[in-house]
C-alpha cells in the first residue's frame, strides 16, 4: 500500500521529561502550530520566567517540538480560545514544548526513504500548517539525509506501522541531533 502524503509535523513518540512552558512574544511575526519545531529566541516573557522561543529552520540547533498551547489571556473563555489549536502571529502566548534532547518523534519524510537510512542525520522542512487542524506541515527532507553532525535529527528507524512504508512519504521515528540543551549531534552511521 503507498503511503498517504500528509506532513503534519512532528509528533511526539516517546519521551521521559516533562513539557517546557516558553513565552511567544507579541513581536514574533509567525503563526505557528501543534507539531513545529523552535528554536530559542533571544528575549523572554515581561515577568523573566519564561525564554521565548521561535519556529526554527533547517539548519539550525532545535530546543524542541510545539504540542500545545494555553488559553490567551485576557480573553472571554470559550470554544474559539480553549479549541484554537495554531498561535496566531503578533499575540502574546505561552505553548508547551517537548525539549527533551532525548525524546523521539513520529515524522514523515518529504520524499522516498529506504532501509540504509536508519543511523543517519536529516533536517527539517517546511514552514506553515493548517488553522482548521492546528496541525503543522513540517516534515524531514530526505534530500539532505548524510552522516554531518549538525543536522537536526537521526532517524533511529521506519515507523512499524500498518499504514507506513518504506518508499514514498514513508514515516520515521526521529531523535534530535543538534539540540540547544545538549550537545551539537553526533555523526551518522
Amino acid at each position: 500500500m503507498a503511503n498517504v502524503d500528509n506532513p503534519d509535523g512532528f509528533r511526539v513518540h516517546h519521551s521521559c521529561k516533562p513539557l517546557g512552558k516558553y513565552a511567544l512574544l507579541a513581536g514574533l511575526n509567525e503563526t505557528l502550530y501543534v507539531g513545529d519545531v523552535v528554536k530559542k529566541a533571544s528575549s523572554s516573557d515581561p515577568t523573566g520566567m519564561y525564554q521565548s522561543i521561535q519556529k526554527a529552520g533547517a539548519g539550525v540547533a532545535i530546543l524542541g517540538v510545539i504540542v500545545g498551547f494555553e488559553p490567551l489571556e485576557g480573553v472571554a473563555v470559550g470554544s474559539e480560545n480553549l479549541n484554537k489549536m495554531h498561535h496566531t502571529a503578533s499575540t502574546a502566548q505561552f505553548a508547551y514544548v517537548c525539549d527533551d534532547p532525548h525524546a523521539e518523534f513520529e515524522v514523515q519524510a518529504s520524499g522516498t526513504t529506504i532501509a540504509t537510512d536508519c543511523g543517519l542525520n536529516i533536517d527539517l522542512t517546511g514552514s506553515s500548517g493548517s488553522t482548521v487542524t492546528g496541525r503543522s506541515n513540517m516534515e524531514v527532507d530526505t534530500t539532505t539525509i548524510n552522516t554531518t553532525s549538525t543536522l537536526q535529527f537521526q532517524v533511529m528507524r521506519h515507523l512499524n506501522r500498518p499504514d507506513n512504508a518504506i518508499g514514498a512519504n514513508g514515516r520515521y521515528v526521529v531523535i534530535p541531533n543538534n539540540h540547544q540543551l545538549n550537545s551539537v549531534g553526533t555523526t551518522g552511521v
